[in-house]
């Protein structure tokens, strides 16, 4: 019954590569950019996705209170992802970027990826109560079905161009450029979905 609400293939689409291209770039390849492209040491590394984690946890809760500022919680969603793809793009534009520029870009990713619970919530102002649950579930099960999906798809990419058991600036930016473009498709079709707000679900009663 869930899967014959129209709504949820947009939402389920979204919240496999919200968050999957953040983990992505968090889990996989910025240590290893950092110390292919840039050279950057252990430490040097760590420091950088600690600044990017640290930006995730703020970014939490800044976009917590989104929907409630804007009235929407498709707005949100909407400006969230592309500023990511953005962001990805102009990683994937760049030719061998100063160091100061690329900490900048993945900090600003971190604090921009808070927007990703937000899918969850408007999965949640969808589904009627009895639905709720099994909903929630089958979202659920996209966000970690992307996290594979993309970290394999984008680990063939860097294989690529690999040299010499290195990874190659080009197979980088290639990485950003797909993981840019997977968000813009999944925001197309997420654009679809009717917008809603938990002000405008307890009008409903």
């Amino acid at each position: 019954e869930v899967a014959r609400d129209r709504s949820v293939w947009p939402l389920f689409i979204m919240i496999s590569c919200g968050y999957a291209s953040f983990a992505a770039m968090q889990a996989l390849w910025v240590a290893p950019y950092l110390s292919d492209v840039h050279g950057l040491d252990l430490t040097a590394r760590g420091h950088v996705l600690f600044g990017m984690t640290g930006g995730q946890v703020v970014g939490l809760y800044l976009w917590g209170h989104a929907e409630r500022l804007t009235g929407s919680i498709k707005k949100p969603i909407m400006a969230g992802a592309f500023l990511s793809a953005a962001m990805l793009a102009l990683l994937a534009a760049l030719d061998h970027p100063p160091l100061w520029l690329v900490t900048t870009l993945f900090v600003l990713l971190g604090l921009n990826a808070g927007y990703t619970p937000l899918l969850l919530a408007h999965g949640r102002l969808v589904f009627p109560d009895r639905l709720a649950g099994r909903g929630i579930t089958l979202l659920n099960f996209g966000n970690m079905t992307g996290v594979f999906a993309l970290q394999a798809l984008t680990g063939a990419l860097i294989g690529l161009l690999w040299r010499s058991g290195v990874g190659t600036e080009a197979g980088y930016r290639l990485t950003f450029a797909s993981l840019a473009l997977v968000l813009l498709a999944a925001l197309a079709y997420y654009s679809t979905i009717r917008d809603t707000s938990s002000r405008a679900v307890m009008e409903r009663g």
